[in-house]
């Protein structure tokens, strides 16, 4: 063999090690993208189903009711309702619990922000791009039973029960 050739057998083989890293690092993040992008999917779909079952039982007769079993992603903590009907001011951070892992205040920050227009939180408000949503149209027709309502989403399974009250739907958690 050459010289020359000697000399560049070391910088192919660093060029092809390069080569590889990049490649490597790009599979992971086309991979992360795709679970990231998963997970949001699987939140609309429990958002969607939520829509759904709150104008199931919109529909049906005053007292019908329901317990809600629905799948959220691992990222999410805490699903937080706002009653449109009450005032910004009636907005009380004391009744968003610490499992929200949100500061209280931020999210009172965000729910005032939100113009009447959403009336579904989810927290970490970090977790996704949205994280706000507008359950039903018209909006005022969910109440929760508090203002904000928090409702901690356990090992993955967002657990509450709606009613029917005549004039909207009544939101609470679903306690054991």
């Amino acid at each position: 063999m050459k010289k020359a050739q000697l000399f560049a057998q070391p910088f192919i083989i660093i060029f092809a090690l390069l080569v590889s890293i990049l490649l490597l690092a790009w599979g992971v993040k086309i991979i992360l993208d795709i679970q990231d992008k998963g997970s949001y999917t699987e939140l609309l779909t429990t958002i969607t189903d939520l829509k759904e079952q709150v104008t199931t039982y919109y529909n049906l007769e005053q007292g019908s009711r329901n317990l809600l079993e629905l799948r959220v992603p691992n990222k999410i903590t805490c699903f937080c309702f706002r009653d449109l009907d009450l005032p910004d001011s009636s907005l009380n951070s004391n009744s968003i619990p610490d499992f929200c892992n949100q500061e209280r205040t931020e999210l009172i920050n965000i729910m005032k922000n939100s113009q009447l227009k959403y009336n579904l939180f989810v927290t970490p408000v970090s977790a996704f791009s949205l994280t706000r949503f507008k359950l039903i149209e018209p909006t005022k027709i969910l109440r929760p039973t508090d203002n904000p309502l928090c409702i901690k989403v356990e090992n993955g399974i967002f657990k509450a029960i709606i009613e029917n009250k005549g004039d909207h739907i009544e939101i609470k958690e679903a306690t054991p």
